[in-house]
């Protein structure tokens, strides 16, 4: 609603057609006084989003509609249709169709992003996985024979077995758990290391940060920087962590968190 080149949105839903954006997203209320239309009034777009539910497999009947289509389920995800019918458990209806689409992460296809006009949504937690792990294939630290996946919603005992059972520890994505820090006191070291590790994009920020949480929460602005600006950590980087550390630099440049990569040597003691 607020995009500076956005001029003008059409919201098309055959439910609710004819009622207000609001009765659908409360959260909009007093911010547009938009209602939504029937699907034949949606044509002429430059830009379409398609937010019909995953399984729908209706993307074909709104190709003629916008320049760019952008289909949000998961119809089109996959361009192989035998993992189509693998994932999701019954075959593509239109399996032609799949290639058509680039798969929507910026950090992994940015430049077919930029000059193709359709475009899958990728998913929250297939996102969230992807960026996560992005790093470590890039530094090729991970063994592609066992491929293993942590899933909050799984019994945490279970999971937790699977940790203890994994060859190496993907340290910076263990939550710091008092718990599994008194069963497993050897992590605790490994941990600080990670989360007191400040790339120079936090530390050129440190005075508007601070400004937003003293604005928000009170405090002493000082003594907050003064706990902020940890000193050098000294420590020494394995072969396998270093390649890890400089993929993840990689990757904050790529997404626009750091202007540019530095060395290693100059946010810790090697």
């Amino acid at each position: 609603l607020s995009h500076p080149q956005v001029d003008e949105i059409v919201a098309g839903s055959e439910s609710l057609a004819g009622k207000p954006i609001h009765a659908a997203h409360p959260n909009l209320r007093k911010r547009t006084a938009l209602s939504f239309v029937h699907y034949e009034d949606v044509g002429g777009c430059d830009v379409l989003f398609l937010s019909l539910p995953n399984g729908a497999h209706r993307a074909h009947e709104f190709e003629d509609r916008g320049r760019i289509l952008i289909d949000l389920s998961s119809d089109h995800r996959l361009h192989n249709p035998a993992d189509y019918e693998l994932w999701y458990g019954a075959p593509h209806p239109r399996p032609d169709r799949l290639d058509r689409f680039v798969y929507g992460i910026p950090e992994l296809h940015r430049q077919e992003i930029r000059s193709s006009t359709r475009i899958t949504g990728a998913g929250c937690n297939a996102t969230a996985s992807i960026l996560a792990l992005l790093p470590l294939f890039r530094a090729d630290v991970v063994d592609r024979k066992r491929p293993d996946c942590l899933l909050p919603e799984a019994d945490r005992g279970e999971n937790r077995e699977r940790v203890k059972r994994m060859a190496q520890m993907i340290k910076h994505m263990i939550a710091g758990r008092e718990d599994l820090l008194r069963e497993h006191p050897e992590l605790k070291d490994k941990l600080l290391k990670v989360f007191r590790a400040s790339f120079s994009y936090s530390e050129r920020h440190l005075d508007e940060i601070g400004d937003a949480f003293i604005q928000r929460y009170g405090g002493d602005k000082e003594a907050l920087l003064a706990s902020a600006r940890y000193p050098k950590i000294e420590f020494t980087f394995t072969e396998e962590e270093q390649k890890l550390a400089e993929a993840e630099m990689e990757m904050l440049v790529d997404v626009g968190q750091i202007s540019r990569k530095a060395p290693l040597s100059s946010f810790f003691a090697m």
